[in-house]
């Protein structure tokens, strides 16, 4: 179930997921396997939603189809059709679930999204306007893809 911030449920569903995660920590007791409270970043409706557009699933922050640091035990219960605090869920969502570390990359890889041609790529960069580029990512990616465009350029 979906509350934003201004929904009058939206503080026991926040609390739920925190409880959760401190439930999952302390019943948790292999030290080789993942346990439920370590963290991890989750995929819901990425490519489908705009970049900055934000979102939120059991008072989980979504931005761009992507939220970081969401407790494994809260994301498992997602992939098993359950809220966060365990009970069944009213609507089932398909999330995927990757380690906190992932890239963008990662995230085009297992969602199955299909890249571009080089050529088609670059025909395509070269018609958009750059301000168009700029307000679509944010400040960190267009200085990643300044910097990783700065390093092709003097390899030349």
């Amino acid at each position: 179930m979906t509350f934003t911030k201004g929904h009058p449920n939206y503080a026991a569903a926040k609390a739920a997921v925190n409880q959760a995660a401190e439930n999952d920590a302390v019943a948790s007791s292999t030290a080789n396997d993942p346990s439920d409270s370590d963290r991890v970043t989750v995929l819901y409706g990425y490519g489908q939603f705009k970049p900055q557009q934000h979102h939120m699933i059991d008072a989980v922050e979504f931005i761009g189809g992507v939220a970081r640091n969401v407790p494994l035990g809260v994301a498992r219960n997602w992939q098993e059709g359950r809220r966060a605090d365990g009970k069944p869920s009213y609507n089932r969502i398909n999330v995927l679930i990757l380690p906190n570390d992932a890239t963008e990359a990662d995230f085009v890889h297992v969602s199955g999204l299909r890249a571009m041609s080089p050529e088609k790529m670059a025909a395509l960069l070269k018609a958009t306007d750059i301000d168009l580029i700029c307000s679509t990512l944010s400040k960190p990616q267009v200085e990643q893809l300044i910097s990783d465009l700065q390093r092709q350029v003097a390899n030349r």
